[in-house]
């Protein structure tokens, strides 16, 4: 089984933070047989948890030549950003990349 890790960054809109309070987490990838299935943890500037999320990306809906890493990156970026409490988007992505890139 073939994993790869993502950082990613940006600003928190929770209701109990104030706003503008930065974000960290990290992705995780793990490729199977039948696509890719992702996990990304959230937290605060101050190490306080704030989400966790697990997806599949199925093989079938990547598209031909596409890398299915980078495919699943994008899916779990977005995820991130459609991400709600209620009806209020909670996060603004700022950065991301893999881990073995520029760390962010």
């Amino acid at each position: 089984m073939e994993v790869k890790h993502a950082y990613v960054s940006g600003f928190s809109l929770w209701n109990a933070k104030p706003p503008g309070n930065r974000f960290g987490g990290r992705i995780r990838f793990e490729k199977g047989t039948g696509g890719i299935g992702y996990t990304w943890r959230l937290e605060d500037e101050n190490g306080e948890f704030l989400s966790l999320v697990t997806r599949p990306v199925s093989l079938r809906v990547i598209p031909p030549g596409h890398d299915p890493f980078d495919y699943a990156l994008t899916h779990a970026i977005e995820g991130i950003r459609r991400y709600r409490m209620g009806r209020q988007k909670v996060f603004t992505v700022e950065k991301w990349a893999w881990e073995d890139e520029s760390s962010i």
